[in-house]
């Protein structure tokens, strides 16, 4: 197994990358390695970041399998949450308590445990951090999931969040998958996988409408899959992995560089970018 990650700031509107509300966490115990990945959702609420952090350095050491166990897990984590950083709001500042006490803080969740003793992983999330899962076919790859952005009404639809002060409103996915050797998983936050999303559906608009809902494949914008043929350059699903494989190998600079001429294309969304490539 290899694995490569890389994550950037909006540098387009933020300074540095302490401003960065993404976040993500990749750790191993004796029967799982473990991959996190949390948008904090920086529009509404209030320590979203920190959140977004929390979410991520407490996985659980072992996959979600109901929905009994999504609600423990998420009461327990949004106590131990709201303990932490309580300390730290600052009720002087009418604003900032008032919108704590209200609003609560927002993000999106990606948890994958990969096991150690059998070829298998598994997965729960909400939102529009993104896992895509590529099976390898001789010399080219075939896109077989893509999880749970695929549960929106449309990709351009707000995504489904959650927040600590809240019920769990939305059903937390849970989903295991055998794979084989060769195969491929990205995991990416909201922009890039929307991005991803585009170039696999250009690149092969059959399999990658397989994994979306009807929904999603009724209403995906065909202008700007038009768009995006003017500088299309990768014909097949390999070159594409490839590409982003060494994408994620570059510096940080590099990679920002590399990002903003998608920008600067208007192939890509300004935002906080993060994802990470495990080759199976």
């Amino acid at each position: 197994m290899k694995i490569g990650k890389i994550t950037s700031f909006d540098f387009y509107s933020k300074i540095n990358e302490d401003e960065n509300e993404d976040a993500f966490r990749i750790f191993e115990n004796s029967n799982f390695n473990l991959f996190a990945m949390s948008d904090g959702a920086g529009g509404a609420g209030i320590y979203c970041k920190e959140w977004a952090n929390y979410i991520v350095n407490n996985q659980p050491e072992s996959p979600i399998l109901s929905d009994e166990e999504a609600k423990k897990w998420f009461q327990k984590i949004s106590k131990s949450f709201y303990e932490f950083i309580k300390p730290t709001v600052n009720y002087d500042n009418i604003f900032i308590g008032e919108r704590f006490d209200s609003e609560g803080s927002y993000a999106t969740l990606l948890y994958v445990w990969l096991s150690k003793t059998t070829k298998r992983f598994y997965l729960s999330g909400i939102g529009d951090t993104t896992l895509f899962y590529f099976k390898k076919t001789n010399d080219n790859y075939s896109i077989i999931l893509i999880e749970p952005i695929s549960k929106q009404v449309s990709l351009e639809d707000n995504p489904e969040l959650i927040n600590w002060q809240k019920a769990l409103e939305y059903p937390l996915l849970s989903k295991s998958v055998d794979y084989e050797n060769g195969d491929t998983i990205i995991i990416c936050t909201d922009s890039l996988s929307r991005r991803i999303v585009y170039q696999l559906l250009l690149i092969n608009q059959f399999e990658t409408e397989q994994c979306l809902n009807e929904n999603i494949n009724k209403t995906y914008r065909r202008d700007f899959l038009e768009h995006l043929k003017i500088n299309q350059r990768i014909c097949k699903m390999n070159e594409f992995i490839n590409y982003l494989r060494n994408l994620i190998n570059m510096s940080a600079d590099s990679f920002r560089a590399e990002l903003t001429k998608w920008v600067e294309r208007n192939e890509l969304e300004k935002d906080d970018y993060s994802f990470i490539i495990i080759d199976l």
